[in-house]
């Protein structure tokens, strides 16, 4: 004998919620099919031996670990807040889950949230694997390797770097290439990016000790407005890859202004100039925070 969750009278409720959140629309079609189909009741309960929480007056019976797992995210609100509650039913709930966990998240805990009168999540961002040089990790094939075996190689921020450079709204795989992470290290992060901020410091420390003047740049102003509120829209829609590509543009125009102006031809008259580079830098180090917190 076993306990089951009434899963089956929360597929109209499931179905309208489906409809309502921006979710990516190739999870969408998977949902419905289940839904489409007709979803069974969930059993909830396990035999011992079996890990995790028993059921209450039951003497060898434990409840599937897939009924408790995801309260834990309740829980840990309650640990960081006294309104976990009121988060929990009126505020705005978006999880970020990988993609072999589709099932729970989408149909069982979705039901179980609205069960216990909790408000359903407003979005649900699901990724892909990752892969390394083309291939699944694999401690047999060389390609498994744990975060403190990067650290031994490279910077941490260097991999966030790579990640966000690869990572969107979509449910895509991301491969670590190491031949491509190089190239995007070398080329897009240290030679774009920290060389303009860079070059920018150094010139204003050395000839004007760090110091900025006022300056207009109406026209450069404005396309780098439009960028900077292009990257927030891309940070809140959870795509990093656009955010980076924005943010790298900025950092183009500020390069191509910087040799243009030559200020180490003329010291003197182009302190307004580099005035408005250091600007830029002030604006980038500002965008580029959550990827490089460093």
């Amino acid at each position: 004998e076993h306990y089951f969750f009434k899963l089956s009278k929360f597929s109209g409720k499931l179905k309208s919620w489906l409809k309502k959140a921006p979710l990516q629309p190739e999870i969408k079609n998977s949902v419905k099919g289940w839904l489409e189909k007709g979803l069974e009741d969930w059993c909830i309960s396990r035999d011992g031996p079996y890990y995790g929480f028993k059921i209450p007056g039951e003497t060898d019976k434990y409840f599937y670990v897939w009924l408790d797992a995801p309260i834990g995210y309740i829980s840990a609100t309650k640990n960081l807040t006294k309104n976990w509650e009121s988060y929990w039913k009126k505020g705005k709930v978006i999880h970020v889950i990988g993609k072999d966990i589709i099932y729970f998240h989408f149909l069982f805990w979705p039901a179980m949230l609205d069960g216990a009168g909790f408000k359903k999540p407003d979005d649900i961002i699901v990724h892909g694997f990752l892969t390394v040089n083309g291939k699944k990790m694999s401690k047999s094939r060389g390609t498994f390797f744990t975060a403190e075996d990067f650290l031994k190689l490279y910077s941490p921020e260097a991999l966030r770097f790579f990640y966000a450079q690869h990572l969107s709204k979509k449910l895509a795989d991301i491969d670590l290439d190491f031949e491509n992470f190089k190239e995007t290290i070398n080329n897009k992060l240290v030679a774009n990016l920290a060389n303009f901020c860079y070059r920018t410091l150094s010139f204003s420390a050395q000839r004007y000790k760090g110091d900025v003047i006022k300056v207009k740049e109406e026209k450069l102003e404005k396309e780098v407005d439009k960028l900077i509120e292009k990257v927030k829209q891309n940070y809140q829609n959870f795509n990093y890859k656009d955010a980076i590509s924005n943010i790298l543009r900025i950092s183009d125009i500020g390069n191509v202004y910087f040799q243009k102006a030559e200020p180490w031809k003329d010291t003197e008259n182009k302190q307004a100039e580099v005035s408005f580079c250091i600007n830029l830098v002030r604006n980038l180090s500002i965008l580029i925070k959550p990827v490089l917190p460093e």
